[in-house]
């Protein structure tokens, strides 16, 4: 289907050339060549797919609706028509809303993939200023010619270059901060850049020679980049080195305008700036990264999530009424601590070992402590919490006993391999949350994954097992700081800005001593500490 796409992109825009030779427009011509040739091109480089093989609906999307989107630009110029350049708007929406699905499923931390996903999103401003121009909105007393230009940029500086700087980012293995820093640098100069040209000159001379200094350092990291195929190195070298002669006219341009003494007028600069830069820097770029297909370093898509979303009240008695009990026989919390054989466990501690195979002999003791700057939110808090009956932790920071019971799942409806359910009372028989504990193996570790149903969804924390001093254990959906793992929180398929650890020890007098903390967009705001004994050795202290 993507070829089938490059090919109509290709024939509709033969037949706007022929319709329009007699009253040729560069600017108009630029804006479609991006939207014919380049936008199914560079969705075929980044295209991805689930780790089952299934396509994502957006992506099919995006692939199914593209020919009726690109009819709708190509007639949107012939005949002048607002109505058929609202259809590429709402076309560049819906490609918006799949770079920002990528992104909310897979998270900021992996900066190229960011990159590309940046790209997708700004082009919606790219069809917003189409239809600007299509239809002679009035917008900042902006004439024609700066509507059209300002599409311009962004099906091109902010549309094709941040996809370019990630796939890059795909193949660098060095200056893996450089890159970030240039990064972050390009993705948010589209903005900034169009503020200055609104509002301050100097802001858009500021800004316009950060952007040219970062592009020189991307210049840089393309010759630091190893390449599979020298062809490919060679096409894409080529067009940084034109993009950084096209980008030193723009920032000369720039000063120009500060200095109210332009040294280029903007037709000048369409050409400069606009063909030379689709024949030069573009098209190379696009046949080289074609050649070398840079893969995405990781497969964060399709992680296994459980199926199984609440109603209303969750509760204790929540899998009787859904039917999903199995008649499973659970003692534990896994079957054996060794599956999660991506951690050397033999020298964990034996109790440790015993808690999690045969959790229901044991009793827990816990004691939560909220971080001061989260306390004015306790009060809302606990009243939805303890309605939902999920998640209802205490707002004092007494010890306090929790009672548990483990139960088998229906796996088929859960959708993930052996689920058992951990439910958990405080000592006053409120439920104080229902946990459907799996596991899944990806690449050769194996990861806890634990889901908790919520109203309407699913809430999954996906946890790395460590092993730690003296036969300790740590689970965290902290990525880690070296290379790539599904270790994180998610609701449904959104990966949520919530980290969690549980770093059990044992102390060789018969008891666990466990600490689990949480964190929200890097801040601490809840801890508990548990105690854990066998039953028959419990003593409330």
């Amino acid at each position: 289907m993507n070829r089938t796409n490059g090919i109509a992109g290709w024939i509709l825009f033969v037949l706007f050339l022929a319709c329009t030779y007699q009253q040729f427009l560069i600017a108009e011509t630029l804006v479609l060549a991006s939207i014919l040739i380049f936008v199914p091109a560079v969705m075929k480089l980044t295209s991805h797919s689930y780790r089952n093989g299934k396509e994502p609906f957006l992506k099919k999307a995006v692939i199914g609706l593209y020919p009726f989107a690109a009819a709708a630009a190509t007639l949107a110029f012939l005949f002048d028509s607002v109505y058929f350049a609202s259809g590429w708007f709402l076309y560049t929406g819906l490609l918006a809303l799949y770079g920002f699905r990528r992104l909310a499923e897979r998270g900021f931390a992996n900066i190229e993939e960011t990159s590309i996903d940046a790209g997708f999103m700004y082009l919606v401003l790219g069809g917003f200023w189409f239809t600007a121009y299509v239809g002679e909105f009035e917008i900042m007393n902006f004439g024609p010619l700066i509507l059209l230009l300002t599409a311009v940029h962004f099906h091109y500086s902010a549309f094709l270059l941040p996809i370019f700087n990630g796939l890059l980012g795909r193949r660098l293995t060095s200056f893996r901060r450089v890159y970030a820093c240039v990064t972050w640098i390009l993705l948010l100069s589209p903005l900034v850049i169009a503020a200055g040209i609104s509002f301050s000159r100097q802001l858009e001379f500021v800004s316009v020679f950060l952007y040219t200094a970062s592009l020189y350092v991307y210049g840089f990291l393309v010759l630091k980049t190893p390449f599979s195929r020298r062809i490919a190195k060679m096409l894409v070298g080529f067009s940084s080195f034109i993009l950084l002669l096209t980008i030193f006219f723009s920032l000369i341009y720039s000063f120009g305008v500060l200095r109210q003494q332009a040294t280029f007028t903007i037709e000048n600069m369409i050409w400069i700036h606009g063909l030379v830069n689709a024949a030069g820097v573009i098209v190379p770029a696009l046949v080289g990264w074609s050649l070398e297909k840079p893969a995405a370093a990781y497969s964060f898509y399709g992680l296994p999530l459980s199926e199984i979303k609440g109603s209303g009240n969750i509760g204790e008695r929540f899998l009787e009424k859904e039917n999903l009990v199995s008649e499973a026989n659970c003692t534990g919390l896994v079957d054996q601590i060794a599956d999660f054989y991506s951690v050397d466990f033999k020298g964990t501690d034996p109790l440790i070992k015993d808690f999690y195979e045969q959790t229901e002999n044991y009793q827990l003791y816990a004691q939560v402590t909220w971080k001061g700057w989260f306390r004015p939110f306790l009060a809302i808090y606990s009243f939805f919490s303890k309605r939902m009956g999920q998640l209802y932790l205490p707002q004092h920071a007494e010890w306090e006993e929790m009672t548990g019971e483990l139960k088998g799942v229906d796996s088929k409806q859960d959708g993930r391999e052996k689920v058992r359910a951990w439910v958990r009372c405080n000592q006053r028989g409120e439920a104080i949350f229902l946990a459907l504990y799996s596991k899944h193996s990806y690449q050769n570790e194996t990861y806890m994954n634990v889901a908790l149903p919520l109203p309407f969804a699913s809430m999954t924390g996906i946890l790395k097992p460590y092993g730690t001093k003296n036969g300790g254990l740590l689970l965290t959906s902290k990525r880690r700081k070296d290379g790539w793992g599904d270790e994180g929180i998610y609701l449904n398929k959104l990966r949520l800005p919530l980290e969690e650890s549980f770093d059990l020890s044992a102390d060789g007098s018969q008891e666990l001593s466990a600490v689990h903390r949480m964190w929200i967009v890097g801040l601490p705001f809840l801890t508990i500490d548990y105690i854990i004994r066998k039953k028959d050795r419990f003593k409330k202290a």
